[in-house]
């Protein structure tokens, strides 16, 4: 759950309409949404990278499903 939610609020700092703030900061700046996905993308990717390694080291040996999640019907 804890990752699916960082992933949420990373994925909406990443575009402008995501978050109000960057709404304002956008048009404020006068940046296109292309504009503005071209300029966080590297530091979107870099704080991705550290959410998968602090999850898998939080929580990586406990993210195993049960045996009857296992089991296909």
């Amino acid at each position: 759950m804890f990752a699916e939610i960082l992933a949420s609020k990373i994925g909406g700092t990443a575009i402008v309409i995501g978050d109000p703030p960057n709404i304002l900061i956008g048009s404020q700046v006068g940046l296109s949404f292309n504009e503005f996905v071209y300029h966080l993308t590297p530091v979107i990717i870099v704080v991705m990278v550290v959410q998968v390694i602090i999850i898998h080291s939080l929580w990586g040996k406990n993210l195993k499903a049960s045996a009857a999640a296992e089991v296909v019907s």
